[in-house]
């Protein structure tokens, strides 16, 4: 049995060829034909949209441990989507975020981890 083939795993959210061949064979499949007049369609598998003069994206960010030598999963989060943004050319103008908490998270980690990501904000 090849897990690859028949379960979502890691992998999937990792970026490269394997994240690639699971937007391009399932979420185009069901979406692609969806998309608005916009200068990046789904079909160019690209991960933000330019609609009109606007760059639209939403990401989600996992990592194991929250915190980690240089930064944690508010930097990442922040980092990640601005960065998405501006090798579209486009500069940051608002973020909307959520959240999936873990049971069990101290509210002083998941504070550290919003001041982080407010951090990040001001300095993009």
């Amino acid at each position: 049995m090849n897990n690859e083939k028949e379960y979502i795993t890691m992998l999937h959210g990792a970026g490269g060829i394997i994240m690639h061949n699971l937007v391009k064979n399932y979420i185009v499949k069901y979406f692609g034909n969806a998309t608005v007049d916009s200068e990046v369609p789904l079909e160019a598998l690209d991960d933000a949209a330019v609609v009109g003069d606007m760059v639209l994206k939403s990401d989600s960010h996992v990592v194991k441990p929250l915190f980690f030598p240089g930064g944690d999963i508010g930097c990442i989060a922040v980092a990640g989507t601005v960065n998405d943004i501006a090798v579209l050319g486009a500069e940051p103008y608002a973020m909307a975020c959520g959240f999936i908490l873990e049971e069990g998270l101290a509210f002083s980690d998941f504070e550290r981890i919003l001041s982080s990501m407010r951090r990040m904000c001001l300095e993009a």
